[in-house]
């Protein structure tokens, strides 16, 4: 991906009428993204924070929407779960069930903001298994890193 990757807009939720200055959002979301694009992780998250406190925003990196009120799930908004899948056509031989609790341990570890636990699974994946993983996708293969959309 990198910084200079094109990404998908940021979009309010359609069920959200909560009046707020979507301008002032849209910038601060924004800067965010040039933060996390820099790997500033810890201005990202302060940005985020700030978001959450002052102003009630809730963002979902995943689906690049946010809204005003509480957080909620993607199936509170009526989406599916996203669930993890192993990449079609990825036949290679693997132990998928070992896999798989590697990436729910990693996923645990990331919910609980532990960036560090999480990226040893991912590289622990890497090194055992030869898998790699695609977040946004929520998908996983053997081999290495690589631009799978």
């Amino acid at each position: 991906r990198g910084r200079d990757a094109p990404q998908e807009p940021w979009q309010r939720a359609e069920d959200d009428t909560n009046e707020i200055d979507e301008a002032v959002i849209l910038n601060l979301i924004q800067t965010r993204d040039v933060a996390r694009a820099d790997r500033d992780y810890p201005t990202a998250d302060d940005i985020r924070e700030l978001l959450r406190e002052d102003w009630s925003v809730q963002l979902d990196d995943g689906l690049r929407e946010w809204w005003v009120g509480e957080p909620r799930s993607n199936l509170e908004r009526g989406g599916q779960a996203m669930v993890w899948a192993r990449l079609p056509g990825d036949e290679e031989e693997v132990d998928e069930e070992q896999v798989m609790e590697m990436i729910t341990q990693r996923d645990v570890a990331r919910k609980a903001r532990d960036f560090g636990t999480a990226d040893e699974l991912r590289e622990s994946l890497q090194r055992q298994f030869s898998v790699a993983v695609d977040d946004g996708m929520r998908q996983w293969w053997v081999g290495g890193p690589r631009d799978n959309r």
